[in-house]
């Protein structure tokens, strides 16, 4: 049965989860906000705002160096709350079947470890139709039609792919910044030497 503490349990370890995306997406709106900064600092031709601009992508790369490693070190952590947000939906999954449906669809899954939890839990072997080939047009699912891993698994999989998805990123985004660091000091010395030069003319047309 399943009661109040239940399903804040699973909200609170579903929210550890989500906590990485709104990271990742709070880190490309600074960078896009960086990106922008730079973009007025070259249309304005300013010292200032080119050195402040090569501050800022250095603190970028700083911070984005610090969060992938965090990520890298806290991804078994992390891996191990979805193991268990997991087994919650699946022991729940009497009063609230949608959620694990949802699961299995999205990783092409079925139970936990596989179709083998259907077939020691409270359901006597039913499989639900989320747990066949999407190829396969049964309106009841057979075991020669199953998924033959389970979410576990299938997640973690695609938890590898995410995370080799991301270093990559990372590494693009940070060889850009490396190179913006490069033109805004570019930028900010032939400032110097323009604005060097104008003050020495002047001083001259003086005289």
């Amino acid at each position: 049965m399943i009661d109040d503490t239940n399903m804040t349990y699973i909200v609170e370890e579903s929210e550890t989860s989500r906590n990485l995306s709104v990271e990742l997406i709070s880190l490309g709106s600074v960078i896009l906000a960086v990106g922008i900064f730079g973009c007025i600092a070259n249309f304005k031709d300013s010292f200032c705002m080119c050195v402040t601009w090569a501050v800022f992508l250095v603190i970028m790369i700083v911070v984005q160096a610090g969060a992938t490693a965090l990520i890298y070190y806290s991804q078994d952590e992390f891996l191990q709350v979805m193991d268990i947000v997991i087994e919650k939906v699946f022991k729940l999954r009497s009063a609230h079947a949608d959620k694990l449906d949802e699961l299995q669809s999205l990783y092409n899954c079925c139970g936990v470890r596989g179709p083998i939890d259907y077939k020691v839990s409270a359901h006597y072997g039913y499989f639900p139709r989320t747990c066949c080939d999407k190829q396969y047009e049964e309106d009841v699912c057979s075991e020669a039609t199953l998924y033959k891993d389970g979410c576990k698994i299938k997640y973690h999989e695609w938890w590898e792919l995410k995370w080799n998805e991301l270093i990559l990123g990372c590494m693009a985004i940070g060889a850009i910044e490396v190179g913006g660091v490069f033109s805004a000091i570019w930028m900010a010395v032939n400032l110097k030497i323009i604005e060097k030069r104008g003050f020495t003319k002047s001083k001259k047309n003086k005289k």
